[in-house]
């Protein structure tokens, strides 16, 4: 498969966002707290209403630290290589 571009921009660096390594769900705590600084444990729908997108890299430095599988949504198909990216590939 080759790259999809969308014109949105990561929130964090300002650059374009790639979909199929870039296009992911997070469970809604570390999203929360990669977006705001602040982890909520709201789970009422994907993003709690927080939008925007970030690069993996991007989460990661915001995070302080490196995702691991638990931090993703794991039955959503776009965290299943629907879109090239796999969640599984990340340390347990």
């Amino acid at each position: 498969m080759s790259a999809v571009y969308l014109n949105v921009k990561c929130a964090a660096c300002g650059l374009r966002i790639r979909t199929t390594t870039d296009y992911y769900v997070l469970k809604n705590r570390v999203w929360n707290k990669a977006m705001t600084g602040k982890a909520t444990g709201k789970n009422n729908g994907l993003c709690d209403g927080v939008d925007g997108q970030l690069h993996i890299v991007c989460v990661e430095k915001r995070l302080g630290r490196e995702l691991r599988q638990r931090d993703f949504e794991p039955d959503i198909p776009l965290n299943l290589g629907f879109m090239g990216f796999d969640y599984r590939k990340f340390e347990p």
